[in-house]
């Protein structure tokens, strides 16, 4: 899959013991090239904070769609709005 650039997911399985052997951490040695990574779906797997940590392995990333059900509270709201932030002030911005 490392031709892929645009990956669209429903329902993710990364992370999820007994539905899956890879984890979140697997993305970028999968999909190295990939551009655009679009849940469509929220995975109780993928947290923010992993959220920000896959984005800097992946280097030519320029854009994430998260479903609004993961950043429904507060807490999550915030830390949207930070990531949002620090990723556009990456030298190779990332949409969010």
């Amino acid at each position: 899959m490392p031709s892929l650039t645009e990956l669209n997911l429903k329902c993710a399985h990364f992370g999820i013991v007994g539905a899956s052997n890879l984890t979140w951490d697997d993305l970028s040695r999968l999909c190295p090239n990939l551009k655009d990574l679009n849940l469509f779906e929220p995975c109780k797997s993928l947290t923010l904070e992993k959220l920000r940590q896959i984005t800097t392995q992946l280097p030519f990333l320029e854009s994430i769609l998260l479903p609004q059900e993961m950043l429904e509270s507060d807490i999550e709201k915030q830390l949207g709005d930070e990531l949002i932030i620090e990723l556009e002030q990456r030298k190779f911005p990332i949409q969010l």
